[in-house]
């Protein structure tokens, strides 16, 4: 007879819960990744079968969970909030009105990615750099 996979993986279904139910959290997902962490969960809870592929994602997402919430991760977010909007004044300021828009517009998604998410990608933070840059150095 072979355990119940709510014996097996009981850590994986309670962390699971937690993050779903997470409000903060799971504002910044898209509705897929929503859908699959659900229906993983289900799969837990209804003794379905779970391939390694699939664990390998559950314990991905509870992971990134906990660091969203982790005291050195949170104080590196607000880090890099505060040289983001920095940013978005300066350009505020400095750029003409043409250019300003959608180099504000990038910059606010950036800012918003950072709140959901939790991180900013190689090549956005290589823009931010680069309009940095850019700017007068009396701006700066």
């Amino acid at each position: 007879m072979s355990k119940s996979n709510y014996t097996i993986y009981k850590n994986e279904i309670r962390d699971l819960r937690k993050l779903l139910d997470d409000e903060d959290y799971c504002a910044g997902f898209t509705k897929g990744f929503h859908v699959f962490l659900a229906e993983m969960h289900m799969k837990l809870v209804s003794n379905g079968k779970i391939t390694p592929k699939m664990l390998k994602a559950i314990h991905d997402g509870i992971n990134k969970w906990k660091m969203f919430y982790d005291e050195n991760e949170v104080w590196k977010r607000e880090k890099l909030l505060k040289k983001i909007s920095k940013l978005a004044q300066i350009c505020e300021v400095h750029y003409f009105a043409s250019d300003k828009n959608w180099k504000l517009r990038a910059i606010y998604g950036i800012m918003e990615q950072i709140k959901t998410r939790g991180f900013v990608t190689k090549k956005q933070m290589e823009w931010c750099n680069a309009v940095y840059k850019k700017m007068p150095k009396k701006a700066k």
